[in-house]
């Protein structure tokens, strides 16, 4: 059986502070005390959430770097491979002041051996620039999702892979967002779905840039400027975790966003994303692209809006032969290297029934 390790590393809602939701912190604080500052010497040796600190810990060389990492060392367990046994392995660990990697741990086993390769990877990885609150190094837990997948399991094209990463609740999401307000807006007592927001103040664009770092989301200037409570950002992000998703790369690979609003100038600058080789569109959800800026040119619209859709190589697109009325329009077009601008288009009352 032909193999491949494909591996999706993405953040899961672990690293947002999940620990913090079973035993929530008191939310009530003075206003003008930095949460995140290490005051104290058993300050400095407290293990921070993602959530908690201004500047989290890096791989060396970002995401792109530990992906390649991975990939490299990784090793299909014989076991595993034999009984044809794929999923998630999580693997959870500390980066430490100096940047080492330490207190790891499986949160998430598979069996056939997945756990303990993953495991042993992660242990030996390089030091990492560490995560830092108030300008100090400090510890921080970091949660790491491995998938394993053999290559002779694909399903066909247009049906979308198994959903593993469980998303999270309304009501955890908020919970999430009025402790990460209380950290950085000036007023005092405990944040409130309509406490209104201001993205003019400097802390508040810190609490934004967390959130899109924590969820992979990708807000436009119509995004920030719609914004005039907290609750408001709380169902923005929560929809957000069922938005249409966009990779660098073949495969689901590669740099990777989420949107769910139009970009009329899709581009390096903007998004963070010079262009699109694969996506994963939610059932319900249609997007079209355009091959000039501003919603223009030769256009190709993919509609979700019966099943989720998944397409693995955008520059093939024309060759997807079962096309069941999900793509409409040009499909002649490289639309990996020629997308300029997309819609999306939303359900009414989405994310409701997913």
């Amino acid at each position: 059986m032909k193999l491949n390790l494909w591996l999706l590393l993405v953040l899961l809602a672990n690293s947002l502070g999940a620990q913090n939701l079973e035993h929530p912190p008191e939310l009530v604080v003075p206003a003008a005390k930095d949460l995140t500052a290490p005051e104290t010497q058993k300050d400095t040796e407290k293990i921070f959430e993602m959530f908690d600190i201004a500047k989290i810990p890096v791989f060396p060389g970002g995401d792109p770097a530990m992906t390649q990492y991975i990939s490299d060392n990784l090793k299909y367990p014989v076991l595993a491979r034999e009984n044809g046994i794929q999923g998630t392995v999580v693997i959870t660990f500390v980066v430490d002041k100096d940047g080492s990697v330490t207190n790891t741990n499986i949160l998430r086993d598979i069996g056939g051996g997945c756990g303990k390769e993953a495991l042993r990877v992660v242990q030996a990885m390089p030091k990492w620039t560490p995560g830092q609150a108030n300008g100090q190094p400090v510890k921080v837990r970091y949660t790491l999702p491995i998938r394993y997948k053999l290559e002779g399991a694909d399903p066909p094209s247009l049906t979308p892979p198994p959903n593993e990463a469980k998303p999270v609740s309304e009501d955890e999401l908020w919970k999430m967002v009025a402790e990460g307000a209380q950290r950085t807006q000036t007023t005092k007592g405990v944040p409130e779905r309509n406490t209104p927001f201001e993205y003019k103040r400097v802390n508040e664009k810190t609490f934004l840039l967390l959130l899109e770092t924590n969820f992979k989301v990708k807000l436009s200037t119509a995004d920030i400027n719609g914004f005039k409570t907290l609750g408001e950002i709380s169902d923005y992000f929560y929809r957000a975790q069922f938005a249409p998703e966009f990779y660098t790369k073949e495969g689901m690979r590669g740099k990777y966003a989420k949107f769910l609003t139009d970009r009329a100038d899709f581009d390096l600058n903007s998004d963070g994303l010079g262009k699109i080789a694969s996506l994963i569109i939610p059932k319900g959800c249609q997007v079209v692209l355009f091959s000039k800026k501003g919603f223009k040119g030769k256009k190709l619209k993919i509609d979700a809006t019966d099943m989720e859709v998944t397409i693995s190589q955008m520059s093939e697109v024309i060759n997807i032969k079962d096309k069941k009325g999900v793509l409409k329009g040009d499909t002649s077009t490289n639309w990996e290297m020629n997308t300029k601008s997309i819609k999306i288009i939303l359900p009414k009352g989405f994310p409701a029934g997913q």
